[in-house]
């Protein structure tokens, strides 16, 4: 589970915790929506996807100020489902994280304060925009929302009248929104009625999907609920997110890893890393940088940086004695408690595959990891040098005819 210190920020690194992010109660939040979950350094790479993927569906990518509009979101959502690196969790991060760099509702101002980006209502329906007079700005906090959000999304669990909307059956949700919005049965706001109870049928496909399919169907009926033509004219982002860096981390995003795992570094005169020969350290390196990618990466009960480190290790100890020559699929199993790496897809017959648990990771002694590690490399090379050997054919001696 993530400290505070790891809750999001937005892009100019202001902590969200006094936002609707803070009005979730963690320890009691489903696993399908505990952000929370997420580690630290997954966090952060999660955090600089949403930071490209507002850049990438700016309205006028030729402003300095950035400018999204309601097919800007479809965008985003459409973009965001079809990745198959993320898992439904993280994509949900994101997604939040995007809703709440729309800043806070200022209604003396009439605008949203500390806002990365301003919000065009283009492509929205007319039904969902707030309905009193001089509003319709506000139309954004009914319908661009967290996950977390602890009246329409699932930031309150907990049962009773302030349990959070997306918990709850189309009929009684719709009604506590009426409710809400009305004075002795009459409608204050039509609009923001209309907008509450499409955003919390999206919440609802979410909650009521399988694993796999949750953020599609929250993202299908997102649109479906707040687009003019259904979705249809979403803008299509995919080459300039691509142009912006695709899903690598940026420069930065790698020193906050650095600065992160420096903070965990082993004591001095421990075997780490930078103690292998280069070849074993390369090997430990592309494992790495296949679990870095991994969707389960940040749900691996890892304690620090050690573990993780130690992860690699035993992972390339078991490609060395398995013959898995490269760490090209990395997956993990049901409950996060072992990973696995393939060279060819792992689904093909008779794919060979190297495993390791994260139990052994978080007990063993460092020490003894890069022991085991540097004994598999040399029985690996022992074992080909014996087969070269083997493939050599003899060379053929003279026959009695043969002249001398």
């Amino acid at each position: 589970m993530a400290n505070e210190s790891a809750a999001p920020v937005s892009g100019n690194h202001r902590p969200i915790d006094d936002v609707l992010v803070a009005q979730s109660r963690r320890d009691e939040l489903p696993d399908s929506v505990n952000l929370h979950r997420i580690g630290e350094d997954r966090q952060l790479y999660l955090q600089e996807q949403a930071t490209r993927y507002i850049s990438a569906a700016d309205t006028n990518p030729r402003t300095q100020e950035r400018s999204l509009d309601y097919n800007s979101f479809a965008g985003i959502l459409n973009h965001l489902a079809d990745r198959n690196d993320l898992n439904d969790l993280e994509k949900a991060y994101i997604w939040s994280n995007i809703a709440d760099r729309k800043g806070q509702a200022d209604n003396w101002s009439n605008r949203f304060e500390n806002a990365d980006y301003s919000i065009s209502l283009d492509g929205s329906k007319d039904e969902i925009r707030d309905s009193q007079p001089g509003r319709a700005w506000n139309t954004p906090n009914h319908s661009v929302l967290s996950f977390l959000d602890g009246y329409h999304g699932f930031g309150n669990p907990t049962s009773g009248e302030n349990q959070s909307l997306a918990y709850l059956d189309r009929d009684e949700a719709n009604r506590r929104i009426r409710d809400h919005e009305s004075f002795l049965g009459f409608s204050l706001n039509d609009g923001d009625i209309q907008a509450s109870q499409r955003v919390v049928a999206a919440f609802r496909q979410y909650r009521t999907s399988d694993w796999g399919d949750k953020f599609e169907a929250f993202a299908n009926e997102w649109q479906i609920q707040m687009l003019e033509t259904r979705g249809d004219d979403a803008r299509d982002i995919g080459q300039r997110f691509s142009d912006l860096g695709g899903r690598a981390p940026s420069q930065q995003l790698q020193q906050q890893l650095r600065d992160l795992r420096s903070e965990t570094e082993p004591a001095p005169g421990a075997p780490v890393l930078a103690a292998l020969d280069p070849a074993l350290r390369t090997q430990v390196e592309r494992v790495a940088s296949q679990l870095e990618a991994m969707p389960e990466r940040g749900q691996l009960p890892l304690q620090g940086a050690d573990s993780a480190e130690r992860l690699n290790m035993l992972l390339a100890r078991s490609m060395n004695e398995r013959g898995v020559p490269e760490p090209n699929f990395a997956f993990a199993n049901g409950d996060r408690s072992a990973v696995f790496v393939t060279a060819t897809d792992p689904s093909q017959p008779q794919a060979a595959v190297a495993h390791a648990r994260v139990e052994d990771a978080n007990r063993m002694r460092t020490e003894d990891v890069v022991a085991g590690l540097q004994q598999s490399q040399q029985q690996r090379e022992q074992a080909v040098l014996a087969q070269r050997t083997q493939d050599v054919p003899e060379q053929a001696g003279p026959s009695l005819g043969a002249r001398a």
